[in-house]
């Protein structure tokens, strides 16, 4: 029996306040920094002169929040256009709720096309809370990292205070020096691989006798800054493997050991089987993995060939073939770079015979990578070569940045 969980106004605000900043930089807007010169409140006016959205945007923006707390099944969307402050949405939203609260819906963080959304029972993301409440009994306060809109973000950042009856504070804008300052005996830090190594290289220390803990995902988070942080005085790290479409997976506590499978759920073949709801369809796992146990396993690929930039998923394939359409290039390869380099793409270009890489091509090829690109896509390595190398197998061999 999953325990009964409230949501209230405020953590519908909380959501909103990260939903909604991301969704404008998807529509080309300045940060809400840059647009409104300080932090979003629960005042700020949802138009041209609060969040600097116009009709069209404002239209986007009820769309995404609609979707997403299912507020046509109370019928009181259209409520959505005529809202003046973003407080008024998270009104709407708590009045929503409070009819139906059966589902939510996130979105996928995927660098191109549409987001995709994902569904998911609360019931079911409650019982996750609860499962994940029992490998942190000591916590006493969860330090967020995280946006809060995103499922990750989401399950740890509102749900999981909520299971656990502990405070949260939300810190994504700290610094090192901040969050060493604001950090408290048994504390549970909610961040992901990018972030973390951010933390590292700016000096985060932490008196090991507060016994922090830490939380990774979207990505896999490299042995070599786990093991850092803990000489930095980290009590622990968990990392978290799962996707938005079905939520938590797995968990290990080291880089270098198997994921343990989350209790509710049963392998079969490629997928997953929830055991608690047997009528539903299998789900299929995100990644190609090998079982080294009944109930473990490792990640040998992804599916989808794609990669995480900054906890965005991003397709190297996609990037090279944005690259190939400039007349000057004859073919490229984009991969990701490899730990301590950074976690950034990294690209080999081959120029069409009779073209050398002048200043002239270099500023074409950097205004063409601005302006098509996201910036998670954008390589910030590149290279020219002769030739793609490629081993026995035809697969293009790895080359220096240097």
């Amino acid at each position: 029996m999953s325990t009964s969980v409230e949501l209230h106004q405020q953590d519908f605000y909380q959501v909103l306040a990260s939903l909604i900043p991301s969704e404008l930089k998807k529509l080309g807007h300045l940060t809400v920094e840059d647009n409104l010169g300080g932090q979003l409140s629960p005042s700020t006016l949802v138009n041209e002169s609060g969040l600097g959205a116009d009709s069209y945007d404002r239209m986007v923006l009820a769309g995404m929040v609609n979707q997403m707390f299912h507020i046509f099944e109370s019928g009181i969307e259209d409520n959505l256009l005529r809202a003046k402050t973003l407080q008024d949405w998270a009104s709407l939203v708590a009045q929503s709720w409070a009819f139906y609260s059966e589902e939510i819906t996130f979105f996928t963080s995927g660098s191109t096309g549409t987001p995709k959304p994902c569904h998911h029972r609360f019931s079911n993301l409650i019982r996750e809370a609860e499962f994940i409440r029992s490998l942190f009994p000591n916590t006493t306060r969860i330090v967020a990292l995280v946006p809060s809109h995103h499922i990750y973000g989401f399950l740890w950042t509102v749900l999981l205070p909520k299971v656990m009856t502990v405070p949260v504070v939300y810190g994504q804008d700290w610094s090192a020096n901040r969050l060493k300052k604001e950090l408290q005996p048994h504390d549970l830090i909610v961040s992901f691989p990018l972030h973390w190594d951010y933390l590292l290289r700016s000096g985060l220390v932490i008196d090991p006798a507060f016994q922090v803990q830490g939380v990774c995902s979207t990505g896999p988070c490299a042995s070599e800054l786990v093991d850092a942080l803990l000489e930095k005085g980290l009590s622990g790290m968990t990392e978290i493997y799962g996707s938005s479409e079905t939520g938590g997976i797995g968990y290990r506590h080291h880089p270098e050991s198997p994921y343990s499978l989350f209790p509710y759920w049963q392998p079969q073949d490629e997928a997953l089987l929830d055991l608690e709801n047997s009528n539903r369809d299998p789900l299929p796992l995100p990644d190609i993995v090998r079982w080294t146990s009944e109930r473990m396993f490792e990640i040998l690929r992804r599916r989808d060939h794609a990669v995480q930039v900054g906890g965005v998923n991003v397709f190297p394939e996609r990037v090279a073939q944005v690259i190939r359409e400039l007349d000057f290039v004859e073919d490229c390869a984009v991969r990701l770079m490899e730990h301590p380099q950074g976690n950034r793409l990294k690209t080999l270009i081959v120029l069409k015979e009779g073209q050398e890489p002048t200043d002239g091509i270099r500023k074409t090829l950097h205004e063409w990578i601005q302006t098509q690109l996201t910036p998670p896509e954008r390589p910030k390595s590149i290279t020219f070569s002769n030739q793609l190398e490629r081993n026995a197998l035809g697969k293009i061999t790895e080359w220096s940045t240097l």
